[in-house]
């Protein structure tokens, strides 16, 4: 009988009679002995004991088995290990368990790096107690020297970082024909990778909307693929469509690990401008204004008067192209009465119209003369510190 390398317990039969029969199979080989000193326990070997599949080689994940027989039984504490060799790496294989206390197992977790093109190999007297031990029935300490392990082709490994397969924009979130994002639109961005990864903090993928980097943040992820979103804002404007140019994720911070703390290569190829992601959000302006006069505190009045008197009221309706909030101060606007500039001061923001209409009053004075009708100028707004 044979250790099954396919799988990770010995093949059909007694288990204690296989392990003794493994034990003599691995004595016969070319597995090396490991002597006594003060133990009588002799004849031990050391090999690797798990199968790396079909290509013979062990991937990023994989658990590298390693076993240590001995002829007799012995009794082991702590967490011995066996050093091995991985591509002229040693890594530490850690005590998992044993059968029958005649074969002990040590396992290691193949890690993002990991390269071996020749098989994994054990150098001599690499079984080492890591403030453990391993004694005999009789409590003896038993020798740990041993031969080397050759390499094994059958035992490669190879374990390359996790890498960025392939950015990509969804189309736009609102769903409009037009595949034109607007003003609070989210632009999702999608990063492929060719294996599983874990993401901490706020990493960003630079979008160039328009010739202006926007940072789209992280926002989730599930297993291969990471989604960073963007909002548009007023302004943003981009008519041949959004592009990202090449290596454009940044960790700003955070990290982007695959499954085994591994961190991940982040560079990946351009994304052109595509005419399915354009943007459009210009600011928002006044398309008309128009003039009434109301009575002395803006009151209605019986009839539609064409000239204000002293104490009526002029309001101005100042439209704009789409809604607006008045975030801080009192702005005002200039009316041009009879070639005197007098100051008309904001009202309200008419919550009927959606906050679309801002409404200005002045308050006719004695002097006030205008034969032709009020007029307003170009550019007649003052925000006197205001934002809207």
């Amino acid at each position: 009988m044979i250790f099954n390398r396919s799988n990770e317990t010995p093949a059909g039969g007694s288990r204690l009679a296989i392990v003794i029969a493994a034990v003599a199979v691995l004595l016969l080989a070319t597995m090396a002995p490991v002597s006594a000193q003060t133990s009588e326990v002799v004849n031990s070997s050391v090999g690797i004991y798990s199968g790396a599949g079909e290509d013979n080689t062990y991937g990023r994940g994989d658990r590298i088995r390693v076993a240590v027989a001995f002829a007799d039984r012995v009794y082991v504490t702590g967490t011995p290990q066996v050093m091995i060799n991985v591509g002229g790496t040693q890594r530490a294989a850690d005590f998992s368990g044993n059968d029958n206390q005649v074969a002990f197992f040590f396992d290691y977790t193949v890690v993002t790096g990991d390269e071996d093109t020749d098989g994994i190999s054990i150098d001599a007297n690499s079984l080492v107690l890591n403030g453990g031990t391993i004694n005999d029935s009789d409590g003896d300490a038993v020798s740990l020297t041993h031969a080397a392990v050759a390499a094994d082709s059958k035992h490669l490994v190879s374990a390359p970082a996790v890498s960025i397969t392939r950015v990509e924009l969804d189309p736009p979130s609102s769903g409009d024909e037009d595949h034109i994002y607007g003003r609070g639109d989210t632009v999702e961005v999608n990063v492929w990778f060719d294996g599983r990864v874990d993401v901490t903090g706020t990493p960003q993928v630079m979008i160039n909307v328009g010739g202006t980097q926007r940072a789209a943040a992280f926002d989730e992820h599930d297993h291969t693929v990471a989604i960073f979103t963007y909002t548009v804002v007023t302004s943003d404007e981009d008519t041949d469509g959004i592009s990202i140019d090449a290596n454009s994720v940044q960790l700003n911070g955070g990290t982007i690990n695959d499954r085994s703390g591994g961190a991940v290569t982040l560079t990946h190829a351009a994304v052109a401008a595509d005419s399915s992601h354009k943007v459009s959000a210009p600011r928002a302006s006044i398309s008309s204004v128009d003039f009434e006069i109301t009575g002395e505190f803006g009151q209605p009045l019986d009839s539609v008067p064409t000239t204000a008197t002293l104490g009526n009221r002029i309001r101005v309706r100042a439209t704009f192209s789409e809604r607006v909030s008045l975030l801080t101060g009192t702005p005002t606007m200039s009316l041009n009465v009879g070639g005197t500039q007098r100051t008309a001061t904001l009202r309200f923001l008419r919550s009927a119209h959606e906050h679309t209409v801002a409404i200005f009053d002045y308050v006719v004075v004695v002097g006030d003369v205008d034969s032709d009708g009020v007029s307003v100028d170009a550019d007649p707004f003052q925000l006197n510190g205001a934002r809207i």
